[in-house]
This record gives structure tokens, sequence and C-alpha cells, in this order.
């Protein structure tokens, strides 16, 4: 996986952003972008992310789905480095 060891020119860049915001939403099994932009650190646990998806989470669904994801040591190595 090319895009996993590619090193960008600023590690906090526009480029380093969009590479590690991919990695996340792939690590997150897909979740979308915008979901993860609205996490917060009440959706984290020592071991999982909890938070219902931003686009049916005010439809008139009665039971929205709780998406639940492993909080792996990737995914908080980038949470660390863009929630500073």
């Amino acid at each position: 996986f090319k895009l996993w060891s590619y090193k960008c020119k600023k590690p906090f860049g526009y480029e380093a952003r969009s590479k590690d915001f991919f990695i996340l939403s792939y690590l997150c099994q897909g979740a979308n972008i915008k979901d993860l932009l609205h996490l917060k650190y009440e959706n984290l646990s020592d071991n999982q992310i909890q938070f219902f998806r931003e686009k049916t989470k005010s439809s008139s669904r009665a039971n929205p789905v709780l998406i639940t994801i492993p909080l792996l040591d990737e995914i908080k190595e980038i949470i660390n480095k863009w929630s500073a």
C-alpha cells in the first residue's frame, strides 16, 4: 500500500492532512469524512469509537444505527496529531 508509506513534504500541510484523513477513513471501516470531522472526545473510549452517522442521525428513523469501530493505535496517532 504505497499511500501508507508515502512521505509528505510538510508533516502538517494540506497533503499530509489529506493523506491522514484518507487513511483514517480506511481504518474506520470506510467512515464518511463528514462523520470523522464531527467526532468528539466523548465518542472515544479506551478501545472503540462510537457515533451515529451525520447523514441519518436527525432523520425520521426511529432507531438510528450506532457505528462502533475498534480504536487501533494507528487511529489514535492520527487523532492525536490533528486534534491538537
